[in-house]
């Protein structure tokens, strides 16, 4: 078996760095359009008027839906803004 794996070749692995620098941000700019358009949704047919508890309701569904923490409260933050709650 050495024998074998003496003529075999291996490619070095990327780190975590490398892998994360390759990501593409254009993907990452769609995901938030796409979280935003929920939001607005969600906001449209939305009859609460309590901030904090519609707030919590709307970065929880985008949890539910696979969005970061971060992505969904500034996504959240900034569309409640521009509706003025």
């Amino acid at each position: 078996m050495n024998s074998e794996l003496a003529g075999v070749e291996f490619a070095p692995a990327k780190s975590p760095v490398a892998l994360a620098d390759s990501a593409s941000p254009p993907q990452a700019a769609d995901d938030e359009e796409a979280a935003r358009e929920l939001v607005r949704r969600k906001l449209r047919g939305s009859t609460e008027t309590d901030r904090a508890k519609l707030t919590r309701r709307l970065v929880d569904m985008l949890a539910r839906r696979g969005y970061g923490p971060s992505v969904a409260y500034a996504v959240v933050k900034e569309e409640l803004a521009q509706r003025d709650l």
